[in-house]
């Protein structure tokens, strides 16, 4: 990392959203106006996906598979998925706007990379009508990044690596070597290594986080699928990429 030119955020549990709590509140409701009843707990298992793959994999699970059998009398099918993503969005605007603070730390550390000359980018699994929200939300309390992208701006979203190129475009930087993907889930660390770049996996801020007791099962987690590093929060990203003379 001795020629670190871009640092991509995750958005949500990264640096806005404490506990990524916008979309598990969106999807428990959307599935509830189905007459589904879905835990947290289910909710959050997909994240870091985008938001018609995170339905589909809820879909998926034994639970819901039960449920939905017993509602509807058959399985959920390629049309049900098409359906709930249809209606996911106003859960999702209403849910952003009451959860939209960013988190601690997330300002300074943008300062910190620009005074040393590294530009600063977003990529989020929410679509684009949502995540100008989120974008304009982070902007009231001062914090723009130099690029964005959405799930719908690429072929396909995490985990596969098109959004990182696609603001690695945008910023006109190369090779994907001097890029560090910092995320707060499992499909954020596998775009960023699909990417070829280095991860950082923050464990306080992200949707994973239960408390201490969690620690270390998601470290486990985070360095199984090969992140680089674990760190608490984007508070702590400026003093590990001076441990790791990262500029």
């Amino acid at each position: 990392m001795n020629s670190l030119k871009l640092v991509v955020f995750d958005w949500a549990g990264t640096l806005i959203d404490m506990g990524s709590k916008a979309p598990v509140e969106a999807f428990i409701a959307l599935f509830a106006e189905a007459g589904i009843a879905i835990s947290e707990t289910v909710a959050k298992a997909p994240m870091g996906l985008g938001k018609r793959d995170h339905i589909k994999t809820i879909l998926k699970n034994p639970l819901v598979v039960s449920e939905w059998n017993r509602v509807f009398g058959r399985p959920a099918d390629d049309y049900d998925v098409d359906r709930l993503y249809r209606s996911y969005e106003p859960h999702q605007i209403q849910a952003i706007r009451k959860f939209s603070q960013l988190i601690p730390g997330a300002m300074e550390s943008v300062s910190w990379l620009r005074k040393r000359g590294i530009k600063v980018a977003g990529t989020t699994g929410y679509p684009r009508s949502v995540a100008s929200l989120v974008w304009k939300e982070a902007k009231d309390q001062g914090l723009e990044l130099d690029a964005n992208a959405c799930n719908c701006d690429v072929a396909y979203g995490r985990p596969s690596p098109l959004m990182i190129f696609k603001v690695m475009e945008l910023t006109n930087l190369y090779p994907p070597s001097s890029v560090l993907k910092v995320g707060d889930t499992i499909p954020d660390v596998m775009e960023g290594k699909n990417a070829g770049c280095k991860t950082f996996s923050v464990l306080k801020t992200g949707s994973g986080w239960e408390g201490e007791t969690s620690r270390k099962s998601l470290t486990n987690e985070f360095e199984f699928v090969g992140t680089d590093k674990v760190i608490d929060s984007v508070a702590d990203l400026p003093g590990m990429i001076e441990n790791m003379k990262g500029y």
